[in-house]
C-alpha cells in the first residue's frame, strides 16, 4: 500500500470519530495489518485536543461544512509532525498528497502553510503543556491548583503505559503466564487487581 493510501485510510478513520462521531472500534481497516494507519489514527485522536487547537489557531477561518475533512487532514499531519517519528518534511508531503486523493487540490497550498508553520514552531507549541486538555478542563485545573497547574497539564501529556483489564473469572496469575508464553511482559497494578501493566503496547486487535 502506498503511502498516502495509508493516510487516507488514516484519515477515513479519524473523520468517522471526530466528525460523525462514531466508536473508532466500528471501524474497518481495509488492512488489519496495516500498523502505521492505526499508529496515526490512535495518535491523532488521542492529542485531538493539542492538535485541535493548534491548528484552529493558525486558520485565518473556519473552513466549510464539506470541507471538514481537510481540517481533519490538517490534525493527523501536525500529529506527525508533533509526536511521531516520521521525518517533518514526509509528514508535509505525504499529508498535502492526501488531499491530491481526495480531489481537492485547492487545499494544498493551505495544509503545506499550516503544517509549515507548525514544524517551525514545533518546541515552542508543544512547550504549551494546557493543550491536549479540553477548555473547561483547563479553567477548572488552573483554578483549583494555581501552583501546581503546569506539573498537572505536562504529567497528564505523558503516554500512559498500556494497562488490561483481565475478566475475573480467569485467574490473574494464569493470564500473565499465559502473555509471558506470547512474549508479552507485564506486572500487576496494585490499585486494581484485575489489572496488568504492559511491558510495551501491542496491537488491540490482536
Amino acid at each position: 500500500m502506498h503511502k498516502s493510501n495509508t493516510r487516507v485510510v488514516a484519515l477515513e478513520a479519524i473523520c468517522s470519530v471526530i466528525l460523525e462521531k462514531k466508536s473508532l472500534s466500528a471501524f474497518v481497516y481495509p488492512d488489519p495489518d496495516d500498523a502505521l494507519a492505526k499508529s496515526l489514527v490512535f495518535g491523532t485522536i488521542r492529542f485531538y485536543h493539542q492538535l485541535n487547537d493548534i491548528v484552529t489557531d493558525l486558520l485565518d477561518h473556519s473552513l466549510k461544512k464539506e470541507d471538514l475533512d481537510i481540517h481533519c487532514l490538517m490534525l493527523l499531519g501536525a500529529y506527525q509532525i508533533l509526536h511521531s517519528n516520521v521525518a517533518s518534511h514526509a509528514s508535509v508531503f505525504e499529508t498535502v498528497n492526501v488531499a491530491i486523493d481526495l480531489d481537492k487540490d485547492w487545499a494544498k497550498g493551505l495544509i503545506n502553510a499550516i503544517l509549515r508553520q507548525i514544524d517551525r514552531n514545533k518546541e515552542k507549541l508543544l512547550a504549551q503543556t494546557h493543550y491536549s486538555h479540553p477548555t473547561w478542563m483547563v479553567k477548572k485545573i488552573k483554578q483549583n491548583y494555581p501552583n501546581d497547574f503546569e506539573q498537572i497539564f505536562s504529567q497528564n501529556n505523558i503516554q500512559a503505559p498500556m494497562t488490561i483489564r483481565v475478566h475475573p473469572k480467569y485467574p490473574i496469575a494464569d493470564y500473565r503466564q499465559a502473555l509471558d508464553q506470547a512474549g508479552i511482559t507485564s506486572e500487576p497494578l496494585n490499585v486494581a487487581l484485575q489489572a496488568l501493566v504492559l511491558d510495551k503496547p501491542v496491537s488491540v486487535y490482536d
